[in-house]
Protein backbone atom coordinates (compact mmCIF):
# COMPACT_ATOMS: atom_id res chain seq x y z
CA UNK A 1 0.00 0.00 0.00
CA UNK A 2 2.89 2.24 1.11
CA UNK A 3 4.52 1.83 -2.77
CA UNK A 4 0.67 2.72 -4.57
CA UNK A 5 0.72 6.03 -2.54
CA UNK A 6 4.29 6.93 -3.51
CA UNK A 7 3.42 6.24 -6.90
CA UNK A 8 0.36 7.83 -6.93
CA UNK A 9 2.29 11.13 -4.88
CA UNK A 10 4.74 10.77 -8.42
CA UNK A 11 1.92 10.74 -10.93
CA UNK A 12 0.26 13.70 -9.12
CA UNK A 13 3.84 15.74 -8.92
CA UNK A 14 4.37 14.81 -12.33
CA UNK A 15 0.95 16.10 -13.67
CA UNK A 16 1.66 19.24 -11.63
CA UNK A 17 4.39 19.80 -13.28
CA UNK A 18 3.63 19.21 -16.73
CA UNK A 19 0.57 21.59 -16.14
CA UNK A 20 3.37 24.25 -14.54
CA UNK A 21 5.74 23.87 -17.68
CA UNK A 22 2.29 24.43 -19.88
CA UNK A 23 1.39 27.47 -18.44
CA UNK A 24 5.32 29.03 -18.19
CA UNK A 25 5.10 28.37 -22.08
CA UNK A 26 2.26 29.98 -22.62
CA UNK A 27 2.61 33.10 -20.84
CA UNK A 28 6.07 33.30 -22.46
CA UNK A 29 5.34 32.89 -25.87
CA UNK A 30 4.37 35.04 -28.10
CA UNK A 31 4.13 35.45 -32.02
CA UNK A 32 7.43 37.76 -31.87
CA UNK A 33 9.78 35.06 -30.58
CA UNK A 34 7.75 31.73 -31.99
CA UNK A 35 8.81 30.27 -35.03
CA UNK A 36 5.19 29.80 -35.90
CA UNK A 37 2.89 32.54 -36.38
CA UNK A 38 -0.38 30.24 -35.13
CA UNK A 39 0.76 31.23 -31.53
CA UNK A 40 -1.50 33.47 -30.12
CA UNK A 41 -1.64 34.68 -26.18
CA UNK A 42 -4.79 33.80 -24.38
CA UNK A 43 -5.63 34.19 -21.18
CA UNK A 44 -6.25 31.87 -18.56
CA UNK A 45 -9.71 31.86 -17.45
CA UNK A 46 -11.34 31.15 -14.34
CA UNK A 47 -12.67 27.27 -14.17
CA UNK A 48 -15.73 28.04 -12.18
CA UNK A 49 -16.86 31.55 -13.51
CA UNK A 50 -20.47 31.67 -16.16
CA UNK A 51 -18.56 34.95 -16.66
CA UNK A 52 -14.88 33.27 -17.39
CA UNK A 53 -12.94 36.01 -15.50
CA UNK A 54 -9.28 36.02 -15.79
CA UNK A 55 -7.85 33.44 -13.79
CA UNK A 56 -5.45 34.94 -10.78
CA UNK A 57 -4.22 31.34 -9.51
CA UNK A 58 -4.01 27.94 -9.87
CA UNK A 59 -5.02 25.60 -6.98
CA UNK A 60 -5.41 21.23 -7.25
CA UNK A 61 -5.10 21.88 -10.97
CA UNK A 62 -7.71 24.50 -11.28
CA UNK A 63 -7.71 28.05 -12.10
CA UNK A 64 -9.52 30.66 -10.25
CA UNK A 65 -10.32 34.25 -10.40
CA UNK A 66 -9.78 35.88 -6.99
CA UNK A 67 -13.57 35.40 -5.74
CA UNK A 68 -13.87 31.92 -6.83
CA UNK A 69 -10.27 31.43 -5.30
CA UNK A 70 -11.28 32.62 -1.74
CA UNK A 71 -14.29 30.37 -2.24
CA UNK A 72 -12.49 27.46 -2.80
CA UNK A 73 -10.32 27.64 0.24
CA UNK A 74 -12.06 28.39 2.75
CA UNK A 75 -14.57 25.57 1.56
CA UNK A 76 -11.37 22.96 1.58
CA UNK A 77 -9.87 24.34 4.77
CA UNK A 78 -12.77 23.37 6.75
CA UNK A 79 -12.83 20.32 4.87
CA UNK A 80 -9.26 20.01 6.14
CA UNK A 81 -9.67 20.65 9.41
CA UNK A 82 -12.13 17.73 9.72
CA UNK A 83 -10.02 15.48 7.92
CA UNK A 84 -7.17 15.92 10.64
CA UNK A 85 -8.80 14.34 13.09
CA UNK A 86 -8.68 11.37 10.92
CA UNK A 87 -6.31 9.06 8.97
CA UNK A 88 -7.58 9.71 5.05
CA UNK A 89 -5.07 10.67 2.41
CA UNK A 90 -2.70 13.28 4.96
CA UNK A 91 -0.16 14.03 1.50
CA UNK A 92 -3.02 14.99 -0.97
CA UNK A 93 -4.01 17.72 2.45
CA UNK A 94 -0.40 18.56 3.65
CA UNK A 95 0.38 19.11 -0.75
CA UNK A 96 -3.19 21.10 -0.83
CA UNK A 97 -2.26 23.08 2.63
CA UNK A 98 0.94 23.95 1.44
CA UNK A 99 -0.38 25.33 -2.19
CA UNK A 100 -3.51 27.19 -0.29
CA UNK A 101 -1.07 29.10 1.44
CA UNK A 102 1.83 29.86 -1.00
CA UNK A 103 -1.07 30.72 -3.62
CA UNK A 104 -2.56 33.08 -1.03
CA UNK A 105 1.04 34.91 -0.69
CA UNK A 106 1.92 35.11 -3.85
CA UNK A 107 -1.24 36.79 -4.41
CA UNK A 108 -0.71 39.12 -1.54
CA UNK A 109 3.16 40.08 -2.95
CA UNK A 110 1.17 40.51 -6.64
CA UNK A 111 -1.71 42.35 -5.22
CA UNK A 112 -1.15 45.91 -5.84
CA UNK A 113 -4.70 47.13 -6.85
CA UNK A 114 -6.41 44.46 -3.93
CA UNK A 115 -8.90 45.82 -1.99
CA UNK A 116 -8.46 45.48 2.29
CA UNK A 117 -11.31 42.83 2.15
CA UNK A 118 -9.54 40.93 -0.06
CA UNK A 119 -6.27 41.12 1.52
CA UNK A 120 -7.59 40.16 4.35
CA UNK A 121 -9.03 37.12 3.21
CA UNK A 122 -5.77 36.15 1.66
CA UNK A 123 -3.91 36.68 4.98
CA UNK A 124 -6.49 34.62 6.60
CA UNK A 125 -6.20 31.87 4.30
CA UNK A 126 -2.43 32.19 4.47
CA UNK A 127 -2.08 32.12 8.04
CA UNK A 128 -5.08 29.27 8.26
CA UNK A 129 -3.29 26.86 6.03
CA UNK A 130 -0.38 27.24 7.84
CA UNK A 131 -2.14 26.63 11.38
CA UNK A 132 -3.29 23.25 9.95
CA UNK A 133 -0.02 22.62 8.19
CA UNK A 134 1.67 23.12 11.66
CA UNK A 135 -0.64 20.88 13.34
CA UNK A 136 -0.34 18.29 10.28
CA UNK A 137 3.10 18.12 11.12
CA UNK A 138 3.11 17.75 14.65
CA UNK A 139 1.42 14.70 14.60
CA UNK A 140 4.10 12.91 13.31
CA UNK A 141 6.59 14.40 15.50
CA UNK A 142 7.99 11.93 18.14
CA UNK A 143 7.50 12.62 21.47
CA UNK A 144 10.65 12.25 22.76
CA UNK A 145 11.08 15.87 21.15
CA UNK A 146 8.95 17.38 23.84
CA UNK A 147 11.36 15.46 27.02
CA UNK A 148 14.40 16.87 25.51
CA UNK A 149 12.89 20.51 25.23
CA UNK A 150 12.47 20.03 29.24
CA UNK A 151 15.69 18.46 29.93
CA UNK A 152 17.85 20.71 27.64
Amino acid sequence: MAGDSVFTRQIQESQVKDCEVMLNKILQSSPENSDSLAVIRKIIRCDDCSSRQAAVCAVELRFFCMPHFVAYCYQRLEESEKALSGRQSQESLRSFLRECATQAAKLLLLGEELQNIERARLFDIMLWSNELLGRLLSKFQPECGQATFMCG
